[in-house]
Parts: C-alpha cells; structure tokens; sequence
C-alpha cells in the first residue's frame, strides 16, 4: 500500500501501543497522538478539575475506568481536525477503545484522510505479561518516553535527563481494571470494523520493540 495517512494502534495495555506508535510516526512522517497522554494531562490540569464533572472523570481515570465518550472525543476531533489541516497524518494510540467511540471516530476518520488510507494495527500480549510490563514502567515527565532494560534505581530519562516516574494507573489492581475494560468494550469494537473491510494487521507484542517495528513496517508496504 502507498504509505498510510492514519493508522490505528490497538492493543491491552502493556502492549506497546505508545513505543510502536511513535517509530511508525518517525518512519512515515506521521504525528503521534496518544490519547491516553492526551487525557492524563487533563486530568492534572487543576483548571479542569473544579466542576462536579472534572472530579467525577478525575475519579474514574484514577480507578482505571474508561472516560465517558463525549469528553474524550470533544478533544480527540479537535486535535485531529488541526493536525489534518496542517496536511499531516497521523498515528493513534489508545483511540477508539469503545463502540460508541468507534462509531464517531472512524467516519471523521474517513473523511479526514479517506478509508483506502486508514490502517489498524492490534497488538497481542498477555494479561500476565500486561500486568508485569505496566508494573515496571517508568514514564518520563517531561518528554513522555518509557524506557526498557534501565538500570535498577534509575530515575533519569536517557532521553531528554527528565525525571522518571511511575503513573498511579500502573498499579496491579488497576490493571486488572484495565484489561477487563480492553477485553470487554475495546477489542470487540476492533473485530467489527476487520469484518468492514478495513486494512488490519495483527501483531505478536512479545518481541523486542525494534522487532515489532521491523515487522510492521513490512506488513505496512506489503498491505
């Protein structure tokens, strides 16, 4: 396929959605928009959180549950729609994670760039693997980079030398949360549009990140 003009990282957490991301963004000149980043920085922002319903999505970010819809994509389209203009594409990831998302997002998706541009990418790992990966990592507060293999007691991102520091969603018990989220509303959501005809490829999460990547971009050209 020519190189794609939106591509849609998928995948429970842990599984490398960020990583992946961010080097096809590098190898196809594509913007890297993390969702998941995207809606943690509400969060800390003090300014959205002096409603009732800043300190409800507050509560559920924290508790690991998925935010109501209306507000992520009050913010996913509007950064979309500046990104397209700029005539960039783009990589997601963590965006759509449920059928009501889906349903919203894929067609402005589609009208932005085209449905012959639009590619998925699912990522495959397992609960206990999520679990373990997400209880180690370490997130860098300045440049957003988690780095692999660090070591023990390190706190300096290798980066950019900002502080490393563990995010409270990382917790076991959260997710847990997380995973049933995924497995429940997410995944199902991803199944239907493959039966849409849409361009999937589907991804063993295991190997190193290089080996993922190296495998992507071959499956990208030769979709």
């Amino acid at each position: 396929m020519n190189d794609p003009k939106a591509i849609i990282v998928f995948g429970p957490p842990g599984s490398g959605k960020t990583t992946l991301a961010k080097y096809l963004a590098d190898k196809f000149n594509l913007v890297h928009y993390d969702t998941g980043q995207r809606i943690e920085k509400y969060i800390k922002n003090p300014d959205n959180l002096r409603t009732v319903s800043g300190k409800k999505e507050k509560k559920l970010f924290l508790h690991g549950d998925l935010l109501p819809a209306y507000m992520v994509l009050g913010m996913v389209f509007k950064d979309l729609k500046r990104i397209a203009g700029y005539g960039d594409g783009v990589v997601l990831s963590g965006s759509p994670r449920t059928e009501e998302e889906a349903i919203r997002l894929i067609p402005f998706l589609e009208k932005l760039f085209g449905k012959p541009n639009l590619l998925f990418i699912g990522l495959k790992v397992s609960a206990g693997e999520s679990i373990k990966r997400n209880s180690e990592r370490l997130i860098c507060s300045v440049c957003g980079a988690s780095p692999i293999n660090l070591p023990k007691g390190n706190t300096t991102c290798p980066i950019c030398l900002g502080k490393l520091e563990k995010r409270g969603l990382d917790k076991p018990e959260i997710i847990g949360v997380r995973l049933k989220e995924y497995k429940e509303k997410t995944e199902p959501v991803f199944a239907g549009y493959k039966k849409e005809g849409f361009k999937f490829i589907a991804l063993d999460a295991a190997p190193p990140p290089y080996k993922i990547f190296q495998t992507a971009v071959r499956k990208i050209k030769a979709a």
